[in-house]
């Protein structure tokens, strides 16, 4: 068994301990699937106020499906556009860390000193729905693009946004 089922698993029953954390705001426990945080995520979020959102996750993405295994931290926020009985329309932007050091380029040699060194930090843009089934469920989907890519549509002008540049995410929200 893969060392990211044993992170999940330890992940979310820490997270199951936070069932009566309601009154320090902790309030949905959320789990997605793709986009650029991770193949399989997992974190906790609550509402700042009816407008923002906040969320922070743990994503990983195993050896199958990228040349390494890719673990991640996010930082998701959501900014609620558009409410309509059950369903919401949102905007966001997350910040993600990936945890591995292939991405660290101050610790290889092969870059020189001033070799973007936030190369583990990447920034993220999207828009999402969520459509909530019941007072403990709802569903969501997001689809965004990353600030490389962002800065590569602003450098070349010529560029088109295609299906490549966009990622995609679906999940679900647990109400505590």
């Amino acid at each position: 068994m893969n060392s990211w089922i044993y992170k999940f698993f330890l992940l979310f029953f820490c997270f199951s301990s936070l069932s009566n954390a309601k009154e320090d705001g902790v309030d949905r426990i959320i789990f997605q699937h793709a986009g650029e945080i991770g193949t399989y995520v997992a974190g906790f979020g609550f509402d700042i106020n009816s407008i923002y959102e906040i969320a922070l996750l743990y994503g990983h993405v195993p050896s199958s499906q990228s040349l390494s295994e890719v673990d991640t931290l996010a930082v998701k926020n959501n900014f609620n556009l558009y409410t309509k009985k059950k369903y919401k329309f949102h905007t966001g932007i997350a910040i993600y860390h990936a945890l591995n050091s292939q991405y660290k380029t101050y610790l290889n040699d092969d870059y020189p000193d001033s070799y973007y060194q936030i190369g583990s930090i990447r920034g993220l843009i999207y828009l999402g729905g969520q459509y909530i089934l019941s007072r403990k469920y709802s569903v969501f989907y997001e689809v965004g693009l990353n600030d490389l890519q962002i800065v590569d549509m602003y450098n070349n002008s010529t560029e088109e946004l295609n299906n490549d540049s966009l990622s995609a995410a679906i999940g679900m929200n647990f109400m505590i």
